[in-house]
């Protein structure tokens, strides 16, 4: 990997990972508002993607293995979508008991 081609990933890293740490602080004070399950599994969700990014930032120093790195990557993606699966569905059954709906 060339020198200009490391410092882009390093950048476009650092960028997601300010995004995730916004995203994240945002999610952990509506969860702390709401205390429902629901945004404690959004929160989670997109926490992933904060430690994705600093996952990406670890290989790009070094720090750790181009396979550990993929393997995590690849891991944090099913608990993304697991964690949102589970929210959505939370919520619809939430939703059902309250009003008593049936399907």
């Amino acid at each position: 990997m060339g020198a200009g081609h490391g410092s882009g990933l390093a950048l476009s890293l650092m960028l997601a990972g300010g995004g995730s740490v916004l995203l994240v602080g945002l999610a952990a004070a509506a969860f702390v508002q709401r205390r429902s399950r629901s945004y404690l599994l959004v929160f989670l969700a997109l926490a992933t993607l904060l430690v994705r990014s600093a996952t990406g930032l670890l290989m790009v120093n070094g720090l750790v293995d181009d396979a550990v790195h993929h393997t995590l990557e690849h891991g944090l993606d099913v608990a993304l979508v697991g964690f949102l699966l589970v929210a959505v569905y939370t919520v619809r059954s939430d939703r059902t008991r309250a009003t008593g709906e049936r399907r």
